[in-house]
């Protein structure tokens, strides 16, 4: 059994994967720790890099680590950049030696003038 993910989704790949298990030698001696390797070896090189190292026995679980992961990664692909400065803001700001905006510290309601008294 030599099945490789390729440009499979996880999921694509965990239905392939379980139902080619069926036929396999291996399913008769069905030992779960096996069949997780032998579906670790098949993942992509990102996923495997990630997952190998945790040596999961279950499959389940595995599968769902598998999963967690590619979403993760795709949510980290489609992640907004709110850091980096929009074009127009830049061209507007371009002749302004500074910036950053000025803030102004609160001022104490409470406080009265050139008292000496601590203010609670």
């Amino acid at each position: 059994m030599q099945l490789k993910q390729g440009n499979m989704l996880v999921g694509e790949y965990v239905s392939m994967f379980e139902e080619l298990w069926k036929y396999s030698t291996l399913f008769y001696h069905l030992n779960e720790r096996m069949k997780c390797i032998k579906f670790e070896n098949g993942l992509g090189p990102e996923l495997w890099k990630a997952i190998g190292i945790l040596e999961i026995s279950d499959f389940c679980t595995l599968t769902y680590k598998c999963r967690f992961l590619e979403d993760f990664e795709n949510r980290q692909n489609n992640k907004p950049r709110y850091f980096e400065p929009h074009p127009i803001k830049r061209r507007h700001n371009e002749g302004k030696s500074n910036n950053r905006p000025h803030w102004k510290s609160p001022t104490n309601k409470f406080s009265s003038g050139n008292s000496s008294r601590p203010v609670k």
